[in-house]
């Protein structure tokens, strides 16, 4: 066997020689994606005059709310560190870290350190948040 084929026969050993496709890629589920919303039976039009919007999320037409994890303490005093509250989004953090940043950074001050430890602060509250996953 060429070096090609043994590479071939490894690589379908793996799956048992069996044949393999991408996830999304069968015609079925695409005819499910396409017929969802009349599987729900919402079809009667309520969902138009629906004020509340208790339709649109029986039928996946609403939009989806971003999932956040729970806050927890330390976190929170991240972000009161970066002067934001618990809502704020990842370029919310990013924006208020390089604000505060470009304020307390000694160049700024003409090389006196008074502000160092504010800097010091704001620099570990973001870098809490980056290993924390919210920013």
């Amino acid at each position: 066997m060429s070096d090609a084929e043994v590479r071939d026969f490894q690589k379908a050993s793996m799956t048992g020689h069996r044949p393999t496709w991408a996830s999304g890629v069968n015609s079925w589920s695409e005819e499910r994606a396409r017929n969802a919303k009349r599987a729900t039976g919402y079809q009667h039009g309520f969902e138009s005059s629906d004020p509340y919007g208790f339709f649109n999320e029986a039928t996946g037409s609403a939009q989806p709310k971003p999932s956040r994890k729970p806050i927890r303490n330390a976190e929170r005093k991240c972000l009161s560190t970066l002067n934001l509250d618990e809502t704020a989004s990842a370029q919310d953090i990013k924006n208020s870290y390089k604000s505060l940043v470009k304020l307390h950074h000694p160049d700024r001050h003409g090389g006196d350190r008074s502000s160092e430890d504010k800097l010091r602060e704001v620099l570990d509250a973001y870098h809490y948040l980056k290993q924390a996953g919210l920013c």
